[in-house]
């Protein structure tokens, strides 16, 4: 009995390690052209962080082309876990010659977003992706024409016949489901607000989005949940999503984003890096904090008066006021704001002449 327990728990440690050893993958060497002609440090040109893909992804593994970004499959390639390939840019299929994607592991998909475009890259017909559970190839090139991404994007899976490009440019077949990206993510971005790190995303559109999870790493591999913020479910307009980290790292980080859907089906945005340095800073209180964005007060540790640069900036970095005051006796700042600022989140930032500063947030209701 007691082997066996040894044996099971051996089982389970390498299962739980086969399952972490899933990751998302980024084409580098963007905008490219970049080849790919296997999973050797020669021929492979996705990497996570620091780390190339230098042997077949594990199950689970997600794979990416990024917007903009152009990589031309220039041999055959074949996969045996089942993986995800993101179309985000252009995926082209080798010029002058016939180049095939296998996907062997069964669940798995090719995701085009919007703007993705697979293109077999010349006059000659036959460049092909081939999924497990599929009849026939799943999709095949057509006198060189290009498939461009929907305005919902499409994704081609294993299970029926064929999916191409007809006569009139036009996506068909039974192996292309229409509207299958959770979302659009214009744009994902990090900015320094000294103190802290302000984390910025734009969607253009949402289906059955449950929520995003922010995710920060220092060493671009290892990645841990620090936040979680709720979907819009279903959107078709443009939605800003903000997440203020007020406690990063010192010195270089790594952001993403994991988006989940209502059926636990995830996606993951590209990784973001920055530099978080030290500097000395003038310690300080808004008050009163939420308030109405009129008139507010701004009370420092120094209490001799001193010239200090005062700026407002909104969450996208703008910046919404700037001007000198002179602390008085008591340390206080008197700011009033014309035009009265709109309900949102601000950064007030002061500097003074010696190079100190500090931010800190504002409300305003």
């Amino acid at each position: 009995m007691e082997k066996l327990s040894q044996f099971i728990g051996m089982v389970l440690l390498s299962f739980n390690f086969f399952i972490s050893n899933a990751a998302t993958y980024t084409a580098a060497g963007c905008p490219g052209p970049v080849n790919w002609g296997g999973f050797t440090a020669a021929t492979c040109p996705f990497w996570n962080g620091a780390t190339q893909l230098t042997a077949q992804p594990a199950v689970g593994s997600i794979l990416v082309i990024p917007a903009g970004c152009t990589v031309i499959l220039n041999a055959n390639v074949t996969v045996n876990n089942q993986i995800q390939l993101q179309v985000l840019g252009t995926l082209k299929f080798c010029q002058g010659c016939v180049s095939k994607l296998t996907l062997n592991g069964v669940g798995s998909s090719v995701v085009v977003g919007q703007g993705g475009v697979l293109s077999s890259a010349g006059t000659n017909n036959g460049s092909e992706i081939k999924i497990t559970g599929a009849t026939q190839d799943v999709w095949q090139s057509q006198n060189g024409t290009s498939i461009g991404g929907a305005p919902t994007g499409f994704t081609l899976t294993g299970t029926g016949t064929d999916c191409y490009i007809n006569a009139s440019n036009q996506l068909t077949g039974g192996n292309c489901g229409a509207g299958t990206l959770p979302i659009e993510l214009v744009s994902f971005e990090v900015h320094d607000q000294s103190k802290f790190i302000n984390c910025h995303w734009i969607t253009a559109t949402e289906l059955n989005n449950d929520f995003f999870t922010i995710e920060r790493s220092n060493n671009a591999i290892n990645f841990e949940a620090i936040a979680q913020v709720k979907g819009a479910g279903n959107s078709t307009t443009l939605l800003n999503y903000y997440f203020l980290d007020e406690n990063p790292l010192n010195g270089i980080s790594y952001y993403r984003l994991r988006q989940t859907d209502y059926n636990g089906t995830q996606s993951i945005s590209n990784i973001i890096s920055i530099e978080k340095l030290d500097s000395d800073e003038i310690k300080f209180d808004v008050y009163p904090n939420p308030n109405d964005g009129d008139n507010f007060s701004i009370i420092t540790e120094n209490k001799n008066p001193e010239i200090v640069d005062v700026n407002i900036t909104d969450a996208l970095g703008n910046i919404i006021y700037s001007s000198f005051h002179t602390s008085n006796s008591n340390g206080k700042i008197s700011i009033k704001t014309s035009p009265k600022l709109a309900s949102g989140i601000y950064f007030v930032k002061l500097s003074t002449s010696k190079q100190k500063n500090h931010t800190c947030k504002l409300i305003v209701n």
